[in-house]
């Protein structure tokens, strides 16, 4: 007999979270309940992930700002016409940097997953080199978010987060405001599997 389709309705959060672990180089993306207006329908790039706490941006809000805005010194870089990008609400108006591959000489960087690092300093954008305004190529974010130890694996139990692996393509998306909706906006709790054969 042909497997038949069961459609979970309802699901208890918890049960949804248990098996999702938040890790550097995951995503994390906003559940329908999470109503912050930081984070709602929100994509976060987990930038670091360890027993002293969390520390990611947003990737999925673009601004009409532009760089020289943030930090004067950029305003005479080239490729200047780049915007910057929500990344979260601490430090706002510290830049973090999101560069892909290859990368530039002497750019103080992590990397966070293949294709993706991240520098926290703008220095070697002073450098003129680097085409800012590439959004293909290094994205520039005013602020971060941040979680301390057990408070983000908290949330994911309350079901606030999804947990999906990361990958340079999510980061440099052509679409970054479709890209919460492409990761599946999960909000109602529905989930369908597959049972096994039943005689």
């Amino acid at each position: 007999m042909a497997k038949a389709l069961v459609a979970t309705v309802g699901l208890l959060p918890g049960l949804a979270a248990q098996a999702q672990t938040p890790y550097t180089g995951a995503l994390l993306v906003a559940r329908g309940m999470l109503t912050d207006p930081n984070f709602n329908q929100s994509v976060v790039l987990l930038i670091r992930h360890n027993d002293n706490g969390t520390v990611g941006v947003i990737i999925n809000r673009p601004t009409w700002v532009e760089p020289g805005q943030v930090s004067p010194e950029l305003e005479d870089v080239h490729g200047n016409s780049g915007r910057v990008f929500f990344g979260g609400p601490v430090a706002p108006t510290r830049l973090v940097v999101l560069v892909s591959e290859p990368l530039p000489d002497d750019v103080e960087d992590l990397r966070v997953l293949d294709g993706v690092h991240v520098s926290s300093s703008a220095d070697f954008l002073l450098e003129g080199d680097v085409n800012i305004g590439d959004e293909s190529y290094l994205r520039m974010y005013a602020g971060h978010a941040a979680w301390a130890p057990g408070q983000l694996a908290a949330e994911i139990a309350e079901g606030a987060w999804n947990v999906v692996p990361g990958s340079a393509e999510h980061v440099f998306s052509r679409d970054p405001l479709e890209l919460w909706r492409d990761l599946g906006s999960p909000s109602s709790g529905l989930i369908a599997t597959l049972a096994p054969d039943v005689p």
